[in-house]
């Protein structure tokens, strides 16, 4: 199942005429039978095929661009791709050309046959000599006259002929020595005799790797078996087959992948050992690059080996099936189109074998090593998104997890057990299970566990189920005993198992028939209680620094976040480039104040938003150059490094604050039109002076004419009807005034008022700088309560989770209908932890804002409890 739609990213432009490109390269290379990829992403970046393929071809094709030295980074930053690992992006760019591209460029732009994909998309880009390559003049690079080629060069790089890690690095290893000995051998023997000859002018030498068994096992073994050939013949004995070749030998195989399938499917036990060591090492290395849908026969494969497990407990060997007539036949058959809806019951009449712990042969340990290698394959390659969502629409892969979490409890089968759990929590995410549901019942089931692993996964699974499933309910059924359970583990003094509880509560409490199971089962002001008492899980009791507190803390609301500046202003920005518009734009948005600081993340957070990369490609400065360029251009701003409590740091630019109101770009404060064009809609216009606001009010809102010396008409018209619409004033409301000279004297109150403000937020401020050096002596000795913060300052952890789960029961507890008695659910729950919450949101700075929207969550649920009660 293809992921929901994103939006396109700043490196992909959207137009009909790519679309059709992409279409129809598609469909060319589905022909020619390679694989082709419509979406390349060269790190977090896309690549837009269409823009890359029309500056190859503007430029003369693929080998043109090969030829020219440094092109290839060149075309990779016009099409946006970024600045930085220049030598990394033009490879990558290259090689991505070479697989998607090339072969398409040769046959509609050159008018050629391309070459066969053996020697084109099967290899690695390198060279390029695209247009002239055939079969019979080409020779994979690492091979020369008379030496087999091994196709070390194949599209992914392994194989037991191919190219393998150990081989590359020896390579590497081996040019570089080259080139030490070359080096040498260049030093005149006599130098006394080389400073009186001029010395020659040399073209490049030519690099050729020393051949080792590391980088070239292939022609090492031809000698092995060339000398033990020798070695016979010196001996008498009759060679064996000799001018004959023997079965199987004399080609490279299939790559590493294909062997690794085929070795599977075969049923033979070496082949299988071989194929699974192999596939646990890929899984590892190259799990980020690995997908099933490339290979999709594989992942039946590693699920067919994982069912093999319940022979060795159960007198059952399970199969899939994807015929309808047959899977219905027995008991041991899986249906692999719609899945198995009673597997639980046929697992429950499957007679257990008599396994003993400490008693079972070699073969027994050996065949349940390798179906656990088998797990752990599937649950290392599902970390992938792409691979998760192929998994997830493979019916047998459900009912694999199924049976192996019904296996005996035993610690023969723990391991095997956590793997699927991992994979079940990669693919709930995807599914929509009911109450009734084997995995759903299954997954339930491990929360009666004893091991602390297996609980934890199993939470984590059941809260992500139909996460990514739009329109699917959450109604599903948890037993009472259960509900206790977990109510009373997230009390423990265990993250990891809190935390897990908490976020599965919430997410089951999203649904009014679930909140009656959890009231009916717990007692709710008692897990209220505790609940409220892991707020302050991981906190610490500091005394802060008056100094530092006056400091930090903002002296106004309207200096507190960034501000933005107009339209116009923007535009002329735009036209400046950098470094010059980015000290025009702080001097527009900033203004120096000893006593205070902002945040390095914020300030470039709000110069890559007012300037994304959409908009000015790779012009923006580096972050660290843009900090640097703030300490130049206020000479009173400097960067510093704040301890926290919590043992982190803080990276703070000190001596600057945002402006109350930007500036435009020769330093006047502009004044906002508060006029509300519509309800809550306003106007926003930016203006420098007084007279320019009252002239765009009259002229541009209200429409009052002009006589013509250009003075406004206070002529009183009978049809004109004038009403004051500037920031909510009801002024002339509702019947309105004709007279616009009554408009035009009450519009300057408004100005005036903005004139007052502007002074006396200046005035507040003096007063404010002057006394931060009594701040000491003033501010309150008052202990502050320090939480786990992000990289924000949000809460993060269990305390966050544990935030989110009390405001989710102060929004569902009002639902329910009223219990017998005088107080209602929500005043049961929260009337004797109000006080509490109310002494940690006084402490504590960075759970205020939080704990502020959970007392208003509690405050509607009890005037709504009231409102019923006085209609009862």
């Amino acid at each position: 199942m293809a992921p929901p739609g994103r939006a396109r990213e700043p490196s992909v432009e959207p137009s009909t005429e790519a679309d059709e490109f992409i279409q129809n390269v598609s469909v060319y290379y589905q022909q020619r039978g390679t694989n082709f990829d419509p979406e390349p992403r060269l790190g977090n970046r896309r690549v837009d095929l269409y823009r890359l393929f029309k500056a190859v071809v503007e430029r003369g094709g693929y080998d043109a661009v090969s030829a020219e030295k440094l092109l290839w980074r060149k075309l990779g930053q016009e099409i946006g791709l970024g600045s930085t690992s220049l030598a990394s992006l033009a490879f990558q760019l290259k090689s991505t050309y070479y697989k998607n591209l090339a072969a398409y460029e040769i046959s509609t732009v050159h008018g050629k046959v391309p070459p066969p994909r053996e020697i084109l998309e099967d290899i690695s880009a390198r060279g390029g000599d695209l247009l002239t390559r055939t079969l019979e003049n080409f020779r994979p690079p690492g091979t020369s006259q008379g030496q087999p080629a091994n196709g070390e060069d194949s599209e992914l790089g392994l194989g037991e002929g191919p190219n393998t890690p150990s081989q590359v690095t020896g390579e590497v290893e081996e040019a570089i020595t080259g080139g030490r000995s070359i080096r040498a051998a260049l030093q005149p023997a006599y130098p006394e005799v080389a400073t009186l000859q001029k010395p020659k002018s040399t073209g490049p030498v030519p690099l050729r790797p020393v051949l080792t068994p590391g980088n070239n096992p292939s022609l090492f073994k031809e000698r092995v078996r060339a000398a033990r050939d020798n070695w016979t013949r010196k001996r008498g004995e009759q060679l064996k087959s000799d001018g004959v070749m023997s079965p199987g030998t004399g080609f490279p195989g299939p790559n590493i992948y294909i062997r690794c399938l085929l070795g599977l499917k075969s049923g033979i036990q070496r082949e299988q050992d071989f194929a699974l060591f192999h596939l646990v090492k890929i899984s590892y290395e190259r799990g980020d690059r690995f997908k099933f849908e490339i290979f999709p026969a594989l992942a039946d494969a590693l699920i067919s080996k994982a069912l093999e497990v319940a022979a060795m407990f159960f007198d059952v060997q399970w199969t899939v099936s994807y015929d309808a007539n047959t899977m219905n036949t027995s008991l041991d058959v899986l249906n692999g189109l719609e899945g198995t809806p009673d597997l639980l019951d046929r697992i429950q009449a499957c007679t257990r074998l008599q396994v003993v712990l400490d008693m079972h042969s070699e073969d027994f340990r050996r065949c349940l090593t390798k179906i656990t290698e088998a797990c752990l394959v599937l649950r290392n390659l599902v970390l992938l998104d792409k691979n998760a969502e192929f998994l997830a629409a493979i019916h047998s892969a459900r009912d694999m997890i199924v049976i192996v979490l019904n296996l005996p409890r035993t610690p023969l089968v723990v391991e095997m057990q956590h793997y699927v759990l991992e994979i079940a929590e990669h693919l709930t995410a995807r599914l929509a299970l009911s109450s009734e549901d084997p995995l759903y019942v299954s997954l339930v089931g491990q929360l009666e566990s004893q091991d602390r692993g297996k609980i934890i996964l199993a939470l984590r699974a059941l809260a992500r189920i139909s996460l990514f499933v739009k329109g699917t309910d959450h109604q599903h059924s948890v037993p009472s005993s259960i509900l206790k359970r977990l109510c009373h583990m997230i009390l423990l003094d265990d993250e990891d198992l809190s935390l897990a509880c908490a976020d599965f509560l919430h997410r089951y409490l999203a649904v009014e028939k679930n909140v009656k199971s959890l009231v009916k089962s717990v007692s709710v002001h008692s897990l209220v209680a505790q609940l409220v008492r892991q707020l302050l899980h991981g906190a610490q009791v500091v005394m802060p620094n008056p100094t530092t507190q006056a400091m930090t803390a903002p002296r106004g609301a309207e200096t507190s976040t960034p501000i933005d500046v107009p339209r116009e202003i923007f535009d002329q920005l735009m036209a400046i480039e950098e470094p010059e518009r980015s000290a025009m734009w702080l001097h527009c948005v900033l203004v120096e104040d000893p006593n205070y600081e902002i945040p390095q993340v914020e300030i470039w957070k709000a110069y890559t938003d007012r300037f994304p990369p959409s908009l000015v490609g790779d012009r923006n400065l580096p972050a660290s150059d843009f900090i640097k360029h703030v300490s130049i251009i206020f000479s009173g701003a400097a960067a510093h490094a704040v301890d926290l409590p919590n043992g982190g740091q803080r990276y703070v630019i000190r001596g600057i604050r945002w402006r109350s109101s930007p500036t435009d770009l020769e330093g006047r404060v502009l004044h906002r039109c508060l006029w509300w064009n519509e309800p809550s809609v306003e106007c926003g216009k930016h203006l420098a002076e007084m007279e320019e606001i009252y002239d765009h009010v009259l002229d541009g809102h209200l429409q009052v004419p002009k006589v013509a010396s250009g003075r406004y008409d206070t002529t009183i018209y009978p049809d004109r009807q004038y009403k004051c619409q500037w920031a909510g004033c009801r002024r002339f409301w509702p019947d309105g005034t004709n007279r616009a000279h009554h408009m035009a004297a009450h519009i300057k109150v408004h100005l005036s008022d903005i004139t007052r403000a502007e002074v006396e937020r200046a005035r507040v401020e003096e007063r404010a700088s002057q006394s931060s050096s009594r701040a000491e002596d003033q501010a309150p000795r008052e202990s502050l309560i320090v939480v786990p913060v992000d990289e924000r300052g949000q809460p993060i952890g269990l305390p966050f989770a544990v935030l989110e789960l009390l405001k989710q029961l102060a929004r569902q507890l009002p639902k329910l209908d009223q219990p017998d008695g005088h107080e209602s659910w929500i005043e049961i729950a929260f009337a004797l932890v109000k006080h509490r919450l109310l002494e940690i949101m006084g402490q504590s700075n960075v759970m205020r804002d939080s704990i502020n929207e959970l007392m208003a969550a509690i405050a509607a649920g009890e005037r709504a409890s009231r409102q019923i009660r006085q209609v009862d």
